[in-house]
């Protein structure tokens, strides 16, 4: 459990200290214009910086940008007000080794072979931060979770994993821009704090009710049990887990908002391409009453957030509709920022959706590593599951009551084939593959294109045998204090 207090007093002298641009000035409550940084000059470079901001476990649908009712992102929303938000972005996959591989290779999984947590690149891919070193930019990463893996072309690499994770990934990242900000740059920040447990520091709370009663707090051991036991909850016991949640995204915002407000400080605004995405969403009992995310197939993990700002190149205020995937990130960047991204690259830059002509980027693919395939199209959802695989998961086995005991209630029930039309079922509610088998032979066509083109293989063997093999003792270690199956 987090020392809620010692997190506070941290946060706060941390959190003026970044607004005022490490002036020593005192900071005041941000306004809309401040977190622009429009009204700060901007000093001509002659080259544009790039910025990637990556969040764990955060939930696309819970940001006001993207109609959640509740105001937990007022700098995001900025943020997208002022570039181009993509409304269905995906990952490959709802774990973070995974989904941050692609966004860094611009490669499936399949290809990059991180098919799983604690996997490892394999030592040919090229990623973004090469490409970009070998451009003159000075690369630093700042990664709160899965920094363990071989990301390979950061001069500065730190990694976190203290109870105040994202409070110092933060605090050293502001330090470093500052320390090159003449310097063509490129900054990785991935923040941490939407993930489990759910436990934002109690004198920041907006969200959470202080008067609620009941025994169902946002730790894992409690989350956990309700999957385990399959526990039917009280709309407030729910409500209470949903506000600690929310509460954790506010959190990142101001974090999100630390960093704006250094740019603009810096006089960096003007020359810089922020890049906002997750590397996974959350699932929050929207299925089988399951509250995370590494077994989960569904919207609610897969969709993630993707914003893309650059004042005076990618457009303001604009929404794109159809679905993309974070593969297309890394070339998307190069793109921007006129760098030839590798022919290696199976991504695909964004930069045309900027145009007024609307851009069609294709189907949407994802795994479970090895087991299932899907496919996401503007209409539809499918999911291919031809060995009847239900998805394990560890923490919850663990955390049950000594009475559940079969395996099957410990994993996630799914279905040979699961088809959903998300134009008319957002929630994923009614499944469809008995009533639509035209629809189902169409996107198990897009599959089987697919699995061709990039050798996908139904439950190989040898991936198993390399997630043994990748796994040394401290990430395993790590990994099975986040819940993760190994």
């Amino acid at each position: 459990m987090r020392n809620c207090v010692i997190n506070f007093l941290v946060l706060a002298a941390f959190l003026t200290l970044a607004a005022a641009g490490c002036s020593g000035e005192r900071a005041e409550a941000p306004d809309t214009a401040e977190r622009s940084g429009a009204a700060v000059p901007n000093t001509p470079l002659g080259h544009t910086n790039v910025v990637l901001i990556t969040v764990d476990a955060l939930r696309a649908d819970h940001l006001g940008c993207y109609g959640y009712k509740r105001d937990t992102s007022p700098s995001l929303d900025a943020l997208a007000n002022e570039g181009t938000l993509f409304t269905h972005a995906f990952v490959p996959k709802g774990s973070t080794w995974p989904s941050l591989a692609t966004i860094h290779t611009a490669l499936w999984p399949v290809t990059h072979g991180v098919r799983y947590n604690g996997m490892r690149l394999k030592d040919e891919s090229e990623q973004l931060a090469e490409v970009l070193a070998d451009n003159g930019y000075t690369c630093g990463a700042f990664v709160t979770n899965g920094g363990r893996q071989n990301f390979e072309g950061f001069e500065v690499k730190r990694t976190y994993d203290q109870v105040q994770r994202d409070i110092l990934a933060v605090r050293d990242a502001l330090e470093w821009m500052e320390g090159h900000a003449q310097q063509k740059m490129f900054l990785w920040l991935h923040l941490f704090a939407p993930h489990g447990p759910y436990d934002p520091p109690k004198p920041e709370r907006k969200f959470t009710d202080p008067n609620y009663t009941g025994d169902l707090d946002g730790s894992y051991e409690r989350t956990s049990q309700v999957f385990a036991e399959q526990e039917e909850l009280s709309p407030e016991d729910l409500g209470h887990v949903i506000d600690l949640y929310d509460d954790e995204v506010l959190q990142t915002d101001r974090m999100v908002d630390s960093v704006r407000r250094k740019l603009s400080g810096l006089g960096l605004a003007g020359n810089t391409l922020i890049v906002f995405t997750a590397d996974h969403g959350e699932e929050l009992y929207d299925h089988h009453k399951y509250f995370h995310h590494q077994a989960s197939v569904y919207e609610g993990t897969l969709r993630v957030p993707f914003l893309v700002w650059m004042p005076g190149t990618v457009p303001a205020g604009k929404r794109i509709e159809h679905p993309v995937s974070v593969i297309h990130t890394a070339p998307t960047i190069l793109e921007l920022v006129g760098i030839a991204p590798p022919a290696s690259f199976q991504g695909k830059s964004l930069v045309p959706a900027f145009g007024d002509t609307p851009a069609d980027f294709g189907p949407v693919f994802g795994e479970w590593g090895d087991k299932m395939l899907i496919v996401r199209t503007d209409q539809y959802k499918y999911v291919w599951n031809p060995a009847n695989y239900h998805p394990p998961v560890k923490r919850e086995r663990e955390n049950a009551n000594e009475l559940v005991t079969a395996a099957d209630e410990h994993s996630i029930p799914m279905k040979a084939t699961e088809l959903y039309r998300i134009t008319d079922d957002p929630g994923e509610r009614r499944e469809l593959s008995s009533e639509a088998p035209e629809v189902i032979a169409e996107l198990q066509g897009h599959l089987d294109q697919f699995r061709e083109q990039y050798n996908w293989i139904l439950d190989d063997a040898l991936v198993e045998l390399q997630k043994k093999e990748d796994l040394d003792p401290e990430t395993r270690q790590e990994l099975e204090n986040l819940g993760y199956v190994l």
